[in-house]
């Protein structure tokens, strides 16, 4: 039997192909791409004998020809995928260079911001410059591992290596040849795969953006003079509906009351078991507990390189994202059951007796200030002066940080408010335990929007983009809303084993939802899209 890809003569151009197609009346061949001239789809006078209409459909009836169509869109597919990998060729040896080549541009403005700020602040300046550097290079440390093992895991030389295999298997019986085929391109497409997932991993290659500081600080703090790393805005996360359970994270025993990103794109989560825990996302695994309270862990805040928690135990505390052990802690005088960090670095409390508390950065106490009759749930900063509070009251207070009253006070909620989230510079969210969310505008004196869909309280709040968020209830449903629709939009699909009540969630930069639960479960939801 002749080989399959072994060239022949072709009756109408007369040139050697390895591609002929058996033409179905005549029985001439003719090359593959005769067909692409005319066009696939069409049917044409035979080029050869002249008497007869042909087609490559017709044509697909002969064994033969169709091996030869599966051989050469094979073979089409294997050009592609040696010239996608020949632009990493070089990862082979220097995966790091290669990844970090396409990151230089950051690292150029970390470098002259050092040089300016260096003159006033010298030695402080160079510690946390050595420190976001760091966290960035966590972050990118995990591209490299990513394509590190999908680029060695590819055999080289795919084309030659493949037809090979398909030589050496040309004189066996049809049916052999087109199951050999069809693992080759089982395994062509398995490598195709991996080589999009690195294509997306570098699609994007700068995932933050630089947002330096004004230097008008009277008080030297290294992170507000300096500049931050921000995360560029992403695509937006798919609807709920079309959301599907990948992984549960299991390592805390009691509900997981916060979940946030760290700069390097691992997961952090706070819960009532006293412990943070910070988990590889890709993985579940938990790779380190953080341990400082005595008792339930109320908030979970980060800026920059710095982790801060406010507890039951009266006690706040600041970890460095690379450390183990916290790095401060200070006892107050009542249980901290929320915190918010300001530009300046100074620290918001809000208590069970209803107090504000503000300190600075070394945790030493400005002021205080009695705002609420009862328990204060959540602090919102809206912009650099104003910010807002809920309670156990029932009330939300908008307040100006140069004031010592509030400059409006809403009382819509029956119930007590748990939640606010940030929708702009004048606009907020609040959710309580009414089952009910606000749309409120601080320029104005009523709510904007109520969202009424929860059967239990509201627990958390989070925007998914400039039109619509997310929201979490002890219900065990998370919904999608639009700011401009009372109804909802969507409703994560969660089975009665996974219907436990929900504590926090996290929309992370790679368009990932993660639930801390009740019970102390993570769960990774996520689009097959």
């Amino acid at each position: 039997m002749e080989t399959l890809h072994q060239k022949r003569q072709c009756a109408q151009c007369h040139k050697n192909n390895n591609f002929l197609i058996v033409l179905n009346k005549c029985h001439f061949e003719i090359c593959y791409h005769h067909f692409e001239e005319m066009g696939i789809e069409n049917r044409f006078k035979c080029p050869v004998c002249k008497d007869h209409d042909v087609s490559l459909n017709d044509c697909l009836t002969a064994n033969k020809n169709y091996i030869t169509v599966k051989v050469k869109n094979m073979h089409d597919k294997l050009n592609e995928l040696d010239k996608r990998l020949s632009k990493y060729s070089q990862t082979r040896n220097d995966t790091e260079g290669f990844v970090y080549q396409y990151h230089t541009g950051l690292f150029e403005q970390l470098d002259k911001r050092r040089l300016h700020v260096k003159s006033e602040i010298n030695k402080q300046i160079d510690t946390f410059y050595e420190e976001i550097k760091e966290s960035y290079k966590l972050k990118l440390d995990k591209h490299v591992r990513f394509i590190r093992t999908n680029i060695n895991s590819i055999e080289p030389n795919q084309k030659e290596l493949f037809m090979n295999k398909l030589k050496q298997a040309s004189g066996r019986p049809i049916k052999d040849q087109f199951f050999l085929i069809d693992s080759l391109m089982n395994q062509i497409e398995e490598n195709e795969l991996k080589i999009e997932k690195i294509d997306q991993t570098l699609t994007d290659p700068s995932e933050f953006i630089f947002v330096p500081k004004s230097d008008n600080s009277v008080r030297i703090n290294i992170q507000n003079i300096f500049g931050r790393l921000k995360l560029k805005e992403k695509k937006i996360l798919n609807s709920l509906d079309k959301l599907e359970l990948k992984k549960r994270y299991f390592g805390h025993n009691k509900p997981v009351i916060g979940l946030t990103e760290l700069i390097s794109g691992d997961l952090i989560s706070a819960s009532y078991d006293h412990t943070l825990k910070v988990w590889d996302k890709d993985s579940g695994e938990c790779m380190y507990t953080l341990s400082g309270h005595l008792d339930r862990i109320k908030d979970l805040k980060i800026v920059d390189t710095q982790i801060y928690t406010g507890g039951k135990d009266k006690c706040i505390c600041v970890w460095k994202t690379n450390d183990r052990d916290y790095m401060k802690k200070t006892s107050v005088k009542e249980e901290v059951n929320c915190l918010a960090i300001k530009e300046n670095g100074d620290l918001i409390t809000g208590s069970i007796d209803g107090v504000l508390r503000t300190y600075d950065v070394e945790l030493n106490k400005i002021s205080e200030l009695k705002a609420h009759q009862k328990h204060v749930y959540s602090i919102l900063l809206l912009s650099s002066n104003i910010f807002v509070s809920c309670s156990a009251d029932k009330t939300i207070k908008v307040w100006n940080s140069q004031s010592q009253s509030p400059i409006k006070t809403y009382e819509e909620h029956t119930d007590y408010v748990w939640c606010l989230e940030k929708v702009s510079e004048t606009k907020f969210l609040s959710g309580s335990k009414d089952k009910r969310i606000f749309l409120w505008d601080i320029n104005k004196d009523n709510y904007e929007m109520v969202f009424d869909g929860h059967e239990d309280i509201v627990r958390c709040i989070r925007m998914k983009n400039s039109d619509e968020f997310l929201s979490c209830s002890a219900d065990g449903r998370v919904i999608e809303w639009k700011l401009n629709d009372s109804k909802p939009n969507s409703i994560l699909k969660r089975t009665e084993n996974t219907n436990s009540p929900i504590y926090s969630i996290l929309v992370t930069d790679e368009n990932e939802l993660f639930i801390g639960t009740g019970s102390g479960v993570l769960e990774l939801w996520a689009s097959n899209i």
